[in-house]
């Protein structure tokens, strides 16, 4: 997610830098001159705020549970689907409420809002355009990876539209009750998880790989605006719930997806990507452990930026090494190689972003 920026405020008195905004979760760099009686002196000084780390390293674990989705990570067929198809499948809503979560701090600035939009359209056009030979390579519809993302930049442009729509309620229905909307996007969500089940086997059930579901409004609002919920309840109280009683949720949670898994392996249904009845419930509270047991330091957000940098580019990275091969490496002991050749190229991408920002 790209970073806010907040207002700051200088207090010479003291000589302490003070933000009107205490709960900030990100980074600035404030720089100034003072000047003293015997001769002038010029300083520059780096500022982090308190950030939760744990959410950082959270994200990391999300990423990494993103990769073993694409690339097999256990030799058995069994474990391995179970694994990928089931657990690893809470890294997108979780991915989701984390970013509605911090969109909630700039709901009332117009201009962060825009801004935090275009960095993300300009994010978009970056990386589409990296992956526009790839695709063409592959024959993937140019229409398709325009404007629905390809592959796994779906998410981006699922992430646009969502947080649109929530700038957008903000704005215009401001009188509507929050719990109303969260009721109607967990609907929204549950009803693309019905019609899929009843209907059809696929999330892609148009022709050109579109999906009819799988995009902003069905997928990413529902768990955007849940962690948009939860950012805003936050600002009035603490969470007050046991972390036992949310220990006892998550794996309530993650029985029903299992429970959820076997069904679909019982009865021989087709996968639905992401759609599964209890992510609905077991991404949030899980995403709730997470803030009750978060430790909080002076930080840059850099392994947040680490942790986007391996999902980006990862797919480039399997993709590459799939043509280079002929489709003919060995999938099953590649899992390792990937994740660390997709890590060290994203401390590349850090880097390159730190003089041209266009890809964090």
């Amino acid at each position: 997610m790209p970073n806010p920026k907040f207002p700051v405020k200088v207090c010479s008195k003291h000589n302490l830098f003070k933000t009107n905004q205490p709960n900030i979760r990100h980074y600035f760099i404030l720089q100034y001159t003072k000047k003293t009686h015997k001769q002038p002196m010029e300083l520059q000084t780096k500022f982090y705020p308190q950030r939760n780390i744990t959410l950082d390293y959270f994200k990391l674990i999300l990423t990494i549970l993103v990769l073993t989705i694409h690339t097999p990570i256990f030799p058995n067929a069994f474990i391995t689907d179970l694994f990928r198809n089931g657990i690893a499948r809470i890294a997108v809503p979780c991915y989701f409420i984390i970013n509605g979560f911090y969109f909630a701090f700039l709901k009332n600035d117009d201009k962060k809002v825009f801004r935090y939009l275009k960095k993300i359209l300009i994010m978009y056009i970056t990386w589409s355009l990296i992956y526009a030979g790839i695709s063409v390579y592959y024959h993937y519809p140019v229409f398709t990876s325009v404007f629905f993302g390809f592959h796994h930049l779906w998410y981006i442009v699922a992430l646009f539209g969502a947080s649109l729509i929530i700038y957008l309620i903000h704005k215009i229905a401001k009188r509507v009750n929050r719990k109303i909307i969260l009721v109607s996007a967990i609907i929204i969500y549950l009803s693309a998880w019905a019609i899929l089940r009843i209907f059809t086997n696929d999330t892609y059930i148009l022709q050109n790989g579109i999906s009819l579901f799988r995009n902003f409004l069905f997928m990413g609002f529902p768990f955007v605006f849940v962690g948009y919920y939860i950012s805003t309840l936050l600002t009035q109280k603490p969470i007050e719930i046991r972390k036992s009683l949310l220990l006892f949720f998550i794996i309530s949670g993650f029985v029903l997806l299992f429970a959820e898994k076997t069904i679909l392996n019982y009865f021989e249904i087709k996968f639905l990507g992401d759609f599964y009845f209890s992510l609905i419930f077991l991404c949030p509270v899980l995403f709730l452990f997470i803030l009750k047991i978060s430790r909080y330091k002076e930080s840059d957000g850099y392994m947040s930026s680490f942790s986007s940098g391996i999902y980006l580019i990862h797919i480039l990275v399997i993709l590459l090494l799939k043509m280079l091969s002929n489709d003919t490496y060995p999938k099953d002991y590649l899992f390792v190689p990937i994740l660390l050749l997709s890590a060290i190229l994203s401390v590349g991408i850090i880097k390159l972003n730190s003089r041209i920002k266009i890809f964090l």
